[in-house]
């Protein structure tokens, strides 16, 4: 009967688990705070302890994005918040989101991968210059792009 059980929990798990991330795209100029937030919510009176979330996130230095793997432990009717800000230092597209979520049952034999693919996307564009503003340019600035030659 346990198994039984634990397999009806995890199929309760994907109805009852909910995520809100923002998606859509959002621009923001060079080096400029831009705040992001993703929010997993249990509506559920069942707890669910043993959550795994692999969610895309900025570096320490917001240079790239990459995959984490956050362990979260989600009691009934309550909500997981991410709030964080990053500074993008180079120009690109980056994705900020959610993959997807693995949910153990209560002994921790079995597991339920639910595909999420919930991403909002940063577009980091060059910072906008002031007639007579006095700065030293860098070549990340520049609105061409460069080609190397190979010698």
């Amino acid at each position: 009967m346990l198994p039984f059980a634990s397999l009806l929990y995890l199929l309760i798990s994907k109805a009852a688990l909910k995520l809100f991330v923002p998606e859509g795209q959002t621009e923001t100029e060079k080096d400029r705070d831009l705040s992001y937030e993703m929010q997993l919510t249990n509506e559920s009176i069942l707890p669910y302890p043993f959550v795994d979330a692999v969610m895309r996130l900025p570096t320490a230095h917001s240079v790239r994005t990459v995959e984490k793997c956050v362990h979260i432990s989600m009691p009934p009717v309550t909500s997981y918040n991410v709030k964080n800000a990053a500074r993008f230092k180079f120009r690109g597209t980056y994705s900020i989101g959610i993959s997807c979520l693995y949910v153990y049952d209560l002994s921790r034999i079995f597991r339920l991968r639910i595909d999420v693919e919930s991403y909002g996307t940063v577009s980091v564009l060059p910072r906008k210059r002031m007639p007579g503003e006095i700065t030293t340019d860098a070549g990340a600035d520049s609105s061409r792009r460069t080609k190397r030659s190979v010698m």
